[in-house]
């Protein structure tokens, strides 16, 4: 007798390509042709340091000069649904 177990995930829908420069000194620029809703970025610790939401629909760029050195969470919301990446901040 075998059984067979199957995980369901659900799949990231968010169309973005990418989040550069990375390592960033003071702008980044998120790659996406969908409107952005909301950005926050987090430290190491969990504590979220920053929030964006307010922003022309189509700009892409923001500044990040206000952060510290470091690594740094920033999660993206597009309609309802987050995808997370990874910055270093210089």
């Amino acid at each position: 007798m075998s059984y067979t177990t199957t995980l369901a995930t659900e799949e990231n829908e968010l169309s973005i390509s990418g989040v550069y420069p990375n390592p960033v000194k003071d702008m980044v620029t998120i790659k996406t042709k969908e409107t952005i809703n909301k950005i926050t970025i987090s430290n190491q610790l969990g504590q979220q340091v920053m929030t964006i939401d307010s922003f022309e629909p189509t700009n892409k760029r923001f500044d990040l000069t206000s952060l510290n050195k470091g690594l740094y969470f920033m999660n993206v919301t597009i309609a309802n649904k987050t995808q997370s990446f990874k910055i270093i901040k210089e």
